[in-house]
């Protein structure tokens, strides 16, 4: 669906009025947010809006190369581009590019009235390579800041638009990416725990991840093995144990490089407010039903570390055997069967240790047969 006929379902929000009279009057912004929260949607009512009001032309372009290509400035025009430095990843190609063209770019729109940029960014790449990387200045909109995010009135009112099922507010505020469970809820659920589980958009999402950023995904990996509580403190050079997981946790990912605790550090506050949250301590998820999806999805393909790192609590309340066949919740992690003796391994380790009520009373014990 074009951005054209997607526009009819758009629904304004505070962030979409504040953006559009902030690019009234300035050349040059860029939104940041969460991957489905809406940014692109905002970009284009907010070109729509120019269109209509002031007779803009809309320009959507890919590269800074081709501003200079459609440039008119005889012609009110307005560039949109998304993810201008990468979607998953921040690309070095296109980071040189902007860097190339950072004083045409400032000169350009700084202040412009008849030329304007809008961009869209991801958090992540935008804290890691946008605003980290390159000069150039931009008025900058976080939708995940307080005073833009969507709000539960403005969520509900989503809800009508796309003619949604009743959802109770905690349903509506548990993920950031709302706007876009809204968008495909129509094409590929016709229940409401669409809403509550939504692994099939985030297993899509994090598999981007691990194909495009080895450092970001290890970090939710890391998260995932430490049960929702990453402490600052284990990051530590000195630590030889989060050494020898981040090696295990790599080999079994298939990344060829180990990286510093110092660079893992770094991705795991780029990923603040996207995933994750900084505690008093440490680092956890953002929220807990978002942490049971992100662990099955990511968890499914560390069992190893899941069983050789993880603690005992969630290897008894989120790992069942596949061998048995039996009715399973729908993000319950599932041992294969060549796993198997790994899995009893851990469970004997578990018992010595003293954990029999964790063990005895673990999903896996409900079955007469293991």
């Amino acid at each position: 669906m074009k951005w054209r006929e997607k526009h009819l379902l758009f629904e304004e929000t505070t962030a979409s009025k504040r953006i559009l009279a902030k690019m009234e009057t300035n050349g040059f912004v860029i939104l940041s947010g969460p991957p489905g929260c809406g940014k692109s949607a905002i970009a284009y009512n907010t070109a729509f809006m120019l269109e209509k009001t002031a007779k803009f032309k809309i320009l959507p372009i890919s590269s800074p190369e081709e501003i200079r290509k459609y440039l008119s400035p005889e012609t009110k025009q307005i560039f949109v581009i998304d993810d201008p430095v990468g979607r998953y990843a921040v690309d070095d190609t296109s980071i040189r590019r902007w860097k190339n063209e950072e004083n045409f770019i400032k000169e350009t729109f700084t202040n412009s009235l008849n030329t304007k940029l809008i961009l869209t960014c991801r958090s992540y790449i935008y804290k890691s390579g946008f605003s980290r990387l390159l000069h150039v200045s931009p008025i900058h909109f976080d939708l995940l800041s307080s005073d833009l995010k969507l709000s539960i009135g403005e969520a509900a009112k989503l809800c009508k638009r796309y003619n949604l099922p009743d959802l109770n507010e905690d349903t509506i505020m548990v993920y950031d990416f709302f706007p876009l469970l809204c968008a495909m809820y129509s094409t590929l659920e016709d229940t409401s725990m669409f809403f509550l589980n939504p692994y099939k958009i985030l297993t899509e999402e994090i598999g981007n991840i691990k194909e495009n950023s080895d450092i970001a995904f290890l970090a939710i990996a890391l998260l995932v093995v430490q049960d929702d509580n990453i402490a600052k403190q284990s990051l530590s050079l000195e630590n030889q144990t989060i050494k020898e997981l981040l090696n295990d946790l790599c080999n079994e990912c298939g990344f060829k490089y180990f990286p510093s605790t110092t660079v893992l550090l770094s991705a795991l506050y780029d990923l603040i407010g996207t995933y994750i949250k900084e505690t008093e301590h440490g680092f956890a998820c953002i929220h807990d039903t978002l942490f049971r999806n992100l662990s099955f999805i990511v968890g499914s393909s560390i069992i190893h570390c899941l069983l050789k790192y993880g603690n005992c609590t969630f290897i008894a309340n989120r790992l069942q055997l596949a061998s048995v066949q039996q009715e399973h919740d729908e993000l319950v992690i599932m041992v294969k069967q060549e796993q198997e003796d790994m899995y009893f391994q851990r469970l004997v380790l578990d018992i010595r240790k003293g954990y029999h009520s964790h063990v005895f009373t673990g999903i896996q014990m409900q079955f007469f047969t293991i």
